[in-house]
């Protein structure tokens, strides 16, 4: 009888430890995945010159000391920004200490924001359009900085690619004006109409839960339908959404609702630099989004990052 009930024990045991994996396979399958969550800065408005009649030292050191700052904020926080230029390119070349690798070698991001492909009639067409936004990619490379996305391309042109052809992984925050590569009649009036990217330049797709999801695209004609193969399209919610007065994280909390188990979702937002940022209003986003950072709900990434994390999941 002794050996009997052994038996049943033993039994049960091999029973339960057989059923265990299936239960907690079945666990984490509804467990909902982070949000991975970050911020661009486009630095574009400061005019510190050009080959031709050379470069302002004075007036990049300024601009680069504003910068390391907001860098400095962003890195406390552990939360580094992305930041993605044409126009510093050439002078961090020229004047040391170089911002650009200043920047990188700390840890943040770094991309192009090529500001290319606005005019539909541009002398040199798709070729020159390729061609400029490769030479961006190979002088910061030259630097040191590898370089992986590109923003500020979205064009009449195949803007995708003209990226994939300059070498580029990714592109970042599609606007309306990157329908305009689309045959004309699937545009809709609006966009036929639009003549420039600063008219255009809601975001695209600009609802959750769209904004949330990545995709690869395979060229400018097709690009809202995704593809098996092709440039990855990393959407954004343009500037994030703070005042003196206070941060308003609902796009963020509808952003977590949505999240959906075994789905990628990501949001970027989006400043130019160009027109200064607030330290206090910066802390205050960061301070406001530190719980979720810290329950694991929100993953903070830089580009780079995002990109690499995608591409291993996707």
């Amino acid at each position: 009888m002794k050996h009997i009930s052994f038996t049943l024990i033993i039994l049960s045991l091999l029973i339960s430890s057989c059923s265990l994996p299936t239960a907690v396979a079945e666990e984490n399958a509804e467990e909902l995945p982070p949000l991975y969550l970050g911020f661009s800065i486009h630095l574009e408005g400061w005019k510190v010159g050009n080959e031709k009649l050379g470069y302002d030292q004075d007036l990049y050191e300024r601009y680069s000391d504003l910068i390391l700052g907001y860098s400095n904020l962003a890195n406390s926080y552990a939360m580094p920004f992305t930041w993605e230029t044409a126009n510093l390119i050439a002078p961090s070349a020229n004047f040391e200490p170089n911002i650009l690798v200043q920047l990188y070698q700390r840890g943040d991001g770094i991309g192009v924001h090529a500001d290319l492909g606005g005019k539909s009639n541009a002398p040199g067409g798709q070729k020159k359009f390729t061609r400029d936004m490769k030479k961006m990619r190979l002088d910061m490379e030259a630097m040191g900085i590898p370089i992986s996305h590109v923003s500020g391309i979205c064009s009449t042109m195949d803007w995708v690619t003209a990226a994939l052809d300059a070498g580029y992984e990714a592109t970042t925050g599609t606007v309306e004006y990157c329908l305009k590569s689309l045959p004309l009649d699937e545009q809709s009036a609006a966009i036929r109409a639009c003549e420039s990217p600063a008219t255009c330049h809601d975001a695209f797709p600009g609802e959750i839960p769209d904004l949330l999801h990545p995709y690869r695209a395979a060229d400018g004609s097709t690009w809202t339908t995704p593809a098996n193969e092709g440039l990855i399209l990393f959407h954004a919610a343009g500037d994030i959404p703070c005042t003196a007065t206070g941060c308003d994280i609902q796009m963020i909390e509808e952003a977590l609702a949505a999240r959906e188990p075994g789905i990628f979702h990501s949001l970027f937002f989006i400043h130019s630099f160009g027109s200064p940022m607030d330290e206090e209003i910066l802390r205050t986003f960061y301070e406001s989004i530190q719980p979720y950072i810290e329950s694991g709900d929100i993953v903070w990434q830089t580009m780079p990052q995002l990109l690499e994390t995608y591409k291993a999941v996707e």
